[in-house]
């Protein structure tokens, strides 16, 4: 796990990350606290990115992916627009049959795929539970196992963006996933009894569609481009390859702009922050939702007690009314007195002072981990960037694995790279002179 800070105004952006990875989960939790979660991504210091969730994509740590990419960009002028960075980026990824070889895809693909269609048969088992009584007829229980498929289809909340982007990349997999499936599953104790077409067929849709199954690895790109005038960041969750195509979305974005002054983003662990932001975390939120749940519910009793029954129908539909406005009038007057005020303070503040408030809120996100949490899944030094129009990328604090006096070899490379990025910044202002 991780915690990241991201904040906005019209002088620079400003991120902050822990260092703090896990490296093996329960029963034996280990964790690392020497992680690097910021990457300047140009050699025109106009662009970092930040990775959340995991530290890997598709078995590749996004270190060695970062850093090559930067490498790619290195001999190219600064792009345009935000976008076009993460479009080359999601390119380079998508591409890259050396960092992801076709065999590596398929091998990641098939371990996902037949972990949908074990949690598939999980649900139906659960929903269905004579399935599996070996003592009613096989008829029956086929008959048992197509109703828990055309549930399973009905339950799905498809994305249609993502459906319609990505459904062909399975044409050519299908018959390979199912004949893998189909392998791993041959011992279960209704594997005879399943329509196998069907089953891939909603396992994809579900692939497609309820991601967080898949779990995923998030990635931030902040900045400017060469003709933006403000900062602004990209969110993007990358979910794997299939086939020859990445799976991926954009599911946050925001940049400063005349009338937007700032902006305050944490990610991943977050409710030391979100409640010094916005004077509420979701933990906070479920509780009251729930005890207002309660208030209300009793109220209805009290006014049955005395007499004056409602019938239930009524009831539970105006308590959902009353607890969808209240929800969201008490939501909206705590951020009017915590997270507004304090975005107009942020709008006004220097680069040093967006740096020591973003490194302050990950200290406090880390003392409430280590204090109240048996993991460590936050913590170590952290890592504070900013990035102006003018200076560019600048490492406000920064943790090294190695001491650079011992090694002047890398100094004198990271010299020659620099040298470089001049000498392609001076051919791009002659060509547009």
């Amino acid at each position: 796990m991780t915690s990241e800070v991201l904040l906005m105004n019209k002088h620079a952006v400003v991120i902050a990350a822990d260092s703090a990875v896990t490296l093996m989960y329960e029963p034996h939790a280990r964790y690392s606290k020497h992680a690097n979660k910021i990457f300047d991504i140009s050699i025109h210091g106009n662009i970092a990115a930040t990775i959340f969730s995991s530290a890997e994509i598709d078995r590749v740590p996004w270190k060695l992916v970062l850093k090559l990419f930067r490498e790619e960009l290195s001999s190219q002028p600064p792009l345009a627009k935000l976008d076009n960075y993460v479009e080359k980026i999601i390119d380079f990824v998508q591409d890259n049959e050396c960092l992801f070889p076709i065999d590596v895809r398929n091998a990641v693909l098939k371990s996902r795929f037949s972990y949908i269609v074990s949690r598939i048969l999980e649900i139906i088992k659960n929903e269905f539970k004579d399935i599996s009584n070996l003592e009613i007829s096989e008829d029956k229980r086929k008959e048992l196992m197509a109703k828990g498929i055309e549930y399973c289809n009905k339950i799905i909340e498809i994305d249609n963006d993502l459906f319609s982007r990505f459904n062909d990349c399975f044409t050519g997999l299908s018959f390979a996933l199912e004949e893998e499936v189909r392998e791993k599953f041959v011992k279960i104790d209704i594997y005879n009894i399943i329509n196998w077409p069907q089953l891939i067929d909603v396992a994809k849709k579900i692939f497609l569609s309820r991601l967080p199954f898949l779990g995923y690895t998030g990635m931030l790109l902040t900045g400017y481009g060469s003709k933006d005038i403000f900062p602004g960041y990209i969110q993007v969750c990358i979910y794997g390859h299939i086939g020859k195509k990445l799976l991926w979305k954009i599911s946050g974005r925001n940049s400063i702009s005349h009338s937007n002054s700032s902006c305050i983003v944490p990610f991943a662990m977050t409710s030391m922050i979100d409640r010094f932001t916005d004077g509420f975390d979701n933990k906070l939120r479920d509780i009251i939702l729930a005890e207002s749940r309660k208030a209300f519910k009793a109220v209805f009793l009290d006014l049955g007690s005395a007499g004056y029954a409602i019938p239930e129908d009524i009831s539970a539909s105006i308590i959902d009314n009353r607890i969808e406005k209240f929800m969201k009038t008490w939501k909206e007057q705590s951020l009017e007195a915590n997270l507004y005020p304090l975005r107009q303070i942020l709008s006004h503040l220097s680069v040093q002072e967006m740096g020591n408030m973003a490194e302050s809120l990950l200290i406090l996100e880390s003392l409430r981990e280590r204090m109240t949490s048996a993991s460590e899944s936050v913590g170590g030094p952290i890592d504070v960037v900013a990035i102006t129009k003018t200076e560019g990328l600048l490492w406000l604090k920064r943790k090294h694995f190695f001491n650079p006096e011992l090694n002047p070899r890398y100094l004198e490379r990271s010299k020659i790279a620099y040298h470089a990025r001049d000498a392609v910044d001076k051919e791009t202002n002659d060509v547009i002179a």
